[in-house]
């Protein structure tokens, strides 16, 4: 291979790798720029994820707010206890797919009952546990297709939702 020759084919294979460098750096700033603007924008940020402790089935019988169940549940149904301004509440969560009742009126265990009551099987939970904003509810009951009934048995007076 002569002088000219070699001068030719650096030429011609130089420009060649020059140009692919140059599209290569490119790209490479194209997407580092897209990278870091997508890390600033929070969208490689993964979604907080719920944290539940139960799912289904596997929640009957378990407290809601220990399980994690009650956040994002809301009332699906709600009667006003005789007597009284405190109502009895259907719970749902869709989350875990179960419901619960709760109400605002102190469950006095001696004198009043609150059970959550799968409609078509009479299928009851009961258990009542409390917090600090003077709500009381049941144990949860898996139920996404049959009706449940929230029911306050007991002084001042009783009540229940309908099925729902």
């Amino acid at each position: 291979m002569n002088e000219a020759t070699e001068h030719r084919a650096v030429r011609r294979y130089g420009s060649v790798t020059s140009n692919l460098l140059r599209r290569t750096r490119r790209g490479l700033l194209t997407a580092g720029a897209a990278a870091t603007l997508a890390a600033a924008s929070g969208l490689l940020a993964p979604a907080p994820a719920l944290a539940v402790g139960c799912y289904g089935d596997y929640c009957s019988g378990k407290d809601p707010d220990q399980t994690g169940c009650s956040a994002g549940a809301y009332t699906t149904a709600s009667a006003r206890i005789p007597g009284t301004n405190a109502t009895v509440d259907l719970r749902w969560s869709p989350t875990c797919k179960t419901n619960w009742t709760r109400t605002n009126w102190y469950p006095d265990p001696s004198t009043t009952t609150i059970s959550a009551v799968q409609c078509p099987t009479g299928y009851t939970q009961r258990g009542t546990s409390g917090s600090a904003d003077g709500y009381y509810w049941t144990k949860m009951i898996y139920s996404p297709k049959m009706g449940v009934s929230a029911r306050f048995t007991g002084s001042p007076g009783s009540t229940a939702t309908s099925c729902s």
